[in-house]
């Protein structure tokens, strides 16, 4: 509140107040679904980015593991990390 009373109500005033109130949210709702929408498309991006790291190391794991470098560690425990994704303990990196 302002500190200004109210528009009798059904007043041209008050219709336009309702009227700014509702273009307001319709605005907020707008925004923050696209907010929600890159939010989830970043999470996404992480998520692709680890599983890439994966499916490179992956093979290296199964058959050579002596031949797992600390830098390719890092990064797969890193990505992980980053993007906030659960494994099952039978996955690459559980």
């Amino acid at each position: 509140m302002t500190g200004q009373a109210q528009p009798p109500s059904g007043s041209i005033s008050s219709d336009a107040q309702h009227i700014a109130a509702v273009n307001e949210g319709a605005v907020n709702s707008s925004s923050s679904s696209e907010n929600a929408n890159t939010v989830d498309q970043s999470h996404r991006d992480r998520v692709q980015n680890f599983e890439q790291a994966a499916q490179a190391v992956a093979p290296k794991m199964a058959d050579n593991p002596e031949q797992v470098t600390k830098e390719e560690a890092d990064m797969l425990h890193s990505r992980e990390h980053v993007s906030n994704y659960s494994f099952p303990s039978s996955s690459v990196t559980g």
